[in-house]
């Protein structure tokens, strides 16, 4: 049948441990408080992330371009989703700057994510280029295709990522060490309005490989209608997050 056949595939095995690591999870955050909890939640997390980077153009290579391919693509993944995990954590403290006792640990706070995010951003630009390399080997310029049309797309967020890194560390970060949260919070409300486009992007984008995966809407016309449905998709859903969170919030 096709579910065995997928199931039987490369990626249906790391799927498999996707579930595995999933249900022990979910164990996980139903056994209780103890102090053990959230580092296995944080390990088990990661290792479902992990998990992604042996799928999709990742798993295409063989020898060293496999290996070398592996790593780029984990490098890519725990990078961006430390800086993008990040955000939304570091939007919240914003408030804590207008208490004089939680203000130092803000501003410390901060200094600190925005010196590891020069790390992460790094990474990211440098496993990106890599994977770009290894699938293309050359750049992304032939728009007649899809796929290099939203790579493409891709690289322009990621710069945009870059663009964020570089004013949160030396214009956000110094405001805030003079100023109260409220002429920073724009920014913080910009950034957070990305981070949920990129999760609804992602996801689904993974629905959309779901369904490539059992065989389904692969035909080439089928295929793009997908992915520019993918695209469109994500914006409409977080317009719509937002407009009702703003609803809910009374703005």
């Amino acid at each position: 049948s096709t579910w065995r056949a997928v199931l039987g595939a490369a990626y249906g095995r790391v799927w498999r441990w996707q579930l595995g690591f999933s249900l022990a999870a979910a164990l996980c955050a139903l056994a209780g408080a103890g102090r053990w909890r959230r580092p296995a939640l944080l390990w088990l997390a990661a290792a479902m992330l992990g998990c992604m980077a042996f799928v999709g153009h990742a798993a295409s290579h063989t020898g060293l371009q496999a290996v070398l391919a592996g790593a780029a693509q984990l490098a890519h993944l725990y990078a961006g989703a430390y800086w993008l995990g990040g955000l939304p954590i570091l939007w919240l403290t914003l408030d804590g700057l207008g208490d004089g006792g939680r203000r130092a640990d803000v501003v410390r706070t901060h200094m600190r994510y925005s010196m590891a995010g020069h790390v992460a951003v790094a990474a990211v630009i440098a496993s990106g280029a890599i994977n770009t390399g290894l699938v293309l080997g050359a750049w992304p310029w032939h728009w007649a295709s899809l796929y290099q049309r939203l790579l493409s797309l891709k690289i322009a967020l990621v710069a945009l990522m870059a663009l964020a890194a570089i004013v949160n560390r030396y214009v956000l970060v110094p405001r805030i060490r003079r100023e109260s949260a409220a002429g920073a919070r724009w920014f913080g409300r910009l950034v957070l309005f990305g981070y949920t486009w990129a999760l609804m992007h992602h996801m689904l984008g993974g629905i959309r490989h779901l369904v490539w995966d059992t065989g389904a809407g692969l035909e080439k016309h089928t295929a793009s209608k997908i992915a520019w449905a993918t695209v469109v998709g994500s914006i409409v859903l977080t317009l719509l997050i937002w407009i009702v969170g703003y609803m809910v919030r009374g703005g």
